[in-house]
């Protein structure tokens, strides 16, 4: 029996409740190669979808911190007396 048999099986089993044509994949273990697929394909669309983000976040926050610099001197002149 392989995996395409048991898939079959479920729907067929589903079929009958009223649920026809839904496919109930969580009694099907996943192999090894679909786990490192999957969870590779995750943390690169992960990858894809934060980075710009904290590039942005990153950029702003030294934009920041730049303009509320205070130069020493400008705001409290010495006095020579």
């Amino acid at each position: 029996m392989g995996v395409s048999d048991g898939i079959r099986g479920d729907v067929q089993a589903q079929g009958g409740s009223g649920m026809r044509g839904v496919l109930r994949l969580k009694d099907v273990p996943l192999t090894t190669t679909q786990q490192m697929i999957s969870s590779g394909s995750g943390a690169l669309l992960v990858s894809l979808f934060t980075t710009p983000f904290d590039v942005v976040k990153v950029r702003l926050q030294a934009q920041l911190k730049t303009k509320n610099k205070i130069p020493k001197g400008t705001h409290y002149p010495r006095s020579n007396t």
